[in-house]
């Protein structure tokens, strides 16, 4: 290992549980001792310590996901002096080792009656594999996006047009974009916010910005969704309005538009934010029982049970 090669080593040993069972020496801490040597381009670099003079000394590469300090480790290394080259905050490794693990969003306009999925969210939230994948971003109303905010794991029932995707929001396969109906960017409307006990008057553009910060929590809480499907119209990429047709501003239209094509830019200065203040990469929630399409639809107008893990939303 070269001295450019790794990022540093503590003078006292450190050691980690690594629970990597792909690594090539099919060597894990249930049966040796691994001592942490340092960062490199080609992963973490552990040294195995051990009784064994055949294994003892042997050297290999994880993922940084595999690692995990312990907490004694945790204690002890906080107290270490930078100016003893010790090694960085326990889990939280360099953005380029963990860059790859970004989810690359895509978002797709469908369009009623025609293409994929006929163009029904109805379609998409039917087949299992796609529910999972992806994210169903249908037009809503102030109130009710106001009552999810507050309400993230409770169901709601279905509304007009691609609104019918409503009884997935607390599953996290749907979530509602408000289109007011807003005239202007600059129409104010009371709103509730998550993290609020008190009714604010807010512009229809902070509003979006609320909502999509959601979308962004919604998707990092759930790296196995990639797609964003959303209503378009049939001549262009804009937001089709549906039933909200003639009561929306033309900004307003713009400005939802112009987020979706943001989106997957958006996400990844969103992700590393996140990466960069919490040091961990986040993980698939646990499988909820009651994610089944028929069951959902069949009682969405009456209580159905809660989602136990929603995402906190932040507004």
């Amino acid at each position: 290992m070269t001295a450019n090669a790794a990022r540093s080593v503590s003078k006292r040993p450190v050691y980690v549980i690594c629970s990597d069972s792909n690594n090539t020496l099919g060597i894990s801490s249930r049966h040796y001792k691994l001592q942490f040597m340092g960062i490199t381009d080609e992963g973490v670099h552990l040294k195995v310590l051990c009784d064994s003079p055949d294994t003892n000394g042997r050297e290999l590469f994880v993922s940084p996901k595999a690692l995990q300090f312990k907490k004694k480790e945790r204690r002890l290394m906080r107290c270490e002096r930078e100016s003893d080259s010790i090694i960085p905050v326990p889990r939280k490794f360099p953005l380029s080792l963990v860059r790859d693990q970004i989810p690359k969003i895509q978002v797709v306009p469908l369009r009623f009656g025609t293409g994929l999925f006929d163009g029904n969210f109805k379609n998409v939230l039917k087949d299992d594999y796609h529910r999972h994948i992806s994210l169903c971003a249908y037009n809503d109303n102030a109130e009710q996006f106001e009552h999810h905010g507050c309400n993230p794991g409770k169901p709601m029932g279905p509304g007009g047009g691609n609104a019918c995707s409503r009884p997935f929001q607390h599953l996290g396969h749907a979530i509602g974009i408000p289109t007011g109906p807003f005239r202007s960017l600059n129409q104010k409307c009371p709103m509730k916010l998550a993290n609020s006990s008190v009714v604010q008057y807010l512009s229809a553009k902070t509003i979006l910005d609320i909502a999509f910060n959601r979308i962004m929590e919604l998707l990092l809480a759930n790296p196995d969704k990639k797609v964003v499907y959303y209503s378009a119209e049939n001549e262009n990429d804009n937001i089709g309005l549906g039933i909200f047709a003639g009561s929306v501003g033309i900004d307003v239209v713009e400005q939802i538009t112009k987020k979706l094509k943001n989106l997957p830019k958006d996400f990844q200065k969103f992700w590393i934010k996140h990466y960069e203040k919490h040091g961990t990469i986040p993980q698939a929630p646990p499988i909820n029982h009651n994610d089944n399409y028929k069951k959902v639809m069949e009682y969405s107008f009456t209580p159905t049970p809660v989602n136990p893990c929603p995402v906190q939303y932040s507004f």
